[in-house]
């Protein structure tokens, strides 16, 4: 059995307060985010705003999460630090957050493998379909077996030995 961690949610809405800044109303990343963080059951009360910033200290998809008290501010200097800082503001929430700032800067500028599998080949947030690491996985598996069952029959031992 598997859990869903963090992501075990299914709200339509919460009630809490997301605003977007007037330059992101259309951007679809912005718009996920604001979606997740209304739609997560663990999140009551709050006011959340997802600022874009010009700091140094952020790049690309760096974030700083400020809490105080009802109050939170996800800023980021792109689009796509807002989703990132979103995600980690509802597991920091599932952690039992307190007020203060967390800042983060990821060391690599593109994240490789952020996938978030599920152990039926689903997968959360799956814009595109199932898994493509279970079927692959699978695949190598049945891959495996056969070839130690042909290898292992009696009739190729036989072979092998009269040869």
């Amino acid at each position: 059995m598997y859990t869903k961690l963090w992501l075990d949610y299914d709200v339509k809405d919460n009630g809490i307060n997301v605003s977007v800044p007037e330059s992101l109303k259309g951007n679809a990343i912005a718009q996920n985010a604001a979606r997740e963080l209304k739609s997560c059951k663990y999140l009551k009360d709050l006011d959340v705003s997802l600022k874009l910033v010009n700091d140094e200290n952020l790049n690309e998809e760096g974030y700083r999460i400020t809490k105080n008290g009802r109050k939170v501010c996800i800023c980021a200097t792109s689009e796509s630090g807002l989703i990132y800082g979103a995600f980690r503001f509802i597991a920091l929430s599932r952690l039992g957050m307190e007020d203060g700032t967390v800042t983060e800067v990821p060391a690599s500028k593109l994240r490789m493998l952020n996938h978030w599998d599920n152990m039926d080949g689903s997968i959360e947030r799956g814009y595109s379909g199932n898994s493509f690491f279970f079927v692959c996985f699978i695949f190598f598996v049945f891959s495996l077996l056969y070839s130690l069952i042909i290898k292992f029959s009696p009739g190729y031992i036989s072979s092998l030995i009269s040869s």
